[in-house]
């Protein structure tokens, strides 16, 4: 208790801003070498409607049969996934991670979609390390993710992965006791029938943990973006380079000719209608602007992108016209300028950015 008052415990800012960092720059990369895997001794195993794994070892072996049932099945479904019980069984083995992240990024590939049900209240460092290894598969905007709200004791902690064609593995332990923890694998349909009733009552009672926008769901998330816009609040963002919603619509349009890929046009239209708003809103609230102008130079050799190039799946950068050294003032400039004011410079007729 003296030490919880003192705030000794080690600084974890680091780590957020590492996970922070890591999903704004994220990037597909192959993945490390799974270890070899028979996958069709799996497939030829023979399966009967319950069987029983015990340990960590049989957990493991009932999850790469689970997912090899899952592959080998031919329509794409909807695996329902929950657990709270720990997961040292999970991180714990190196070459079993791999295993079944290999095993997972297959599932996906070939269709199959997921819901899961995460754990909030774990450990600091047990929450990150989750996160990092899921982060590759929410990009796939093939994840659904939740979570449950109320606070829980975590005496009595339960395992669901369920494919609801195929089959289904359920284990309970209470504590940290999973090493010598029965582990059941369900292939009987009543069963799987039964416990995807048990998983829906769960789900039930959660809530949307995050929602994973890719290219291919650009107009859900101006959707969002513009419930969130509608709002008449007072506002505070803060960002690396002039948001969207301040740039002028010409601006807008000379960048969007740039752009190789269709699709600007719902852009440029949502644009208009952001602008209205924004300046619609600024004679009740107050919009405030935080931001870190890049350097100079970046911008003037190209590499400064375009913060909503993203929603057209290609990378567009900032250029400028007309007088370096005036661009030069303005960009090393002081920060203390409002942004109703930020773009009617009279400095802004002798460049154009583009």
């Amino acid at each position: 208790m003296y030490k919880w008052l003192r705030e000794e415990d080690a600084d974890r800012s680091d780590s957020i801003g590492k996970l922070i960092n890591g999903v704004s720059h994220f990037q597909f990369k192959k993945p490390d070498p799974a270890a070899p895997f028979d996958l069709d001794k799996l497939h030829r195993r023979n399966i009967s409607g319950v069987e029983v794994f015990y340990c960590t070892e049989g957990k493991q072996n009932a999850v790469l049969i689970f997912l090899s049932l899952v592959l080998q099945s031919k329509n794409p479904q909807t695996l329902l996934l929950y657990s709270d019980e720990d997961m040292g069984w999970l991180t714990g083995n190196r070459e079993f991670t791999l295993k079944w992240s290999s095993m997972l990024n297959q599932v996906i590939k070939r269709g199959n979609k997921i819901k899961i049900i995460h754990t909030v209240d774990r450990g600091f460092d047990e929450m990150i390390s989750a996160i990092r290894e899921w982060v590759p598969l929410y990009m796939t905007g093939s994840i659904e993710p939740y979570y449950y709200p109320r606070i829980r004791d975590g005496l009595f902690r339960r395992t669901l992965f369920i494919a609801p064609d195929t089959a289904a593995i359920s284990s309970g332990t209470v504590g940290s006791g999973t090493k010598n923890a029965a582990n059941f694998l369900f292939t009987n349909k009543m069963i799987i029938k039964a416990l995807i009733e048990e998983y829906n009552v769960l789900l039930s009672r959660c809530r949307t943990l995050m929602r994973i926008f890719t290219p291919h769901s650009n107009d859900d998330y101006l959707s969002l973006l513009s419930e969130f816009e509608d709002e008449e609040k007072d506002s505070i963002i803060k960002t690396d380079i002039l948001t969207n919603v301040t740039m002028p619509l010409g601006v807008m349009e000379r960048i969007l000719a740039r752009a190789e890929n269709p699709g600007s046009d719902h852009l440029l239209s949502y644009q208009q209608n952001s602008i209205k708003k924004f300046l619609a809103g600024l004679q009740k609230n107050c919009f405030t602007e935080i931001l870190s102008l890049p350097d100079p130079v970046s911008i003037l050799e190209g590499k400064v992108m375009v913060n909503f190039s993203d929603m057209l799946n290609e990378n567009l950068f900032f250029t400028l016209r007309g007088n370096t050294t005036n661009t030069y003032k303005i960009l090393s400039g002081s920060l203390r300028l409002t942004i109703t004011t930020m773009y009617t410079l009279q400095v802004i007729n002798t460049w154009t950015v583009a």
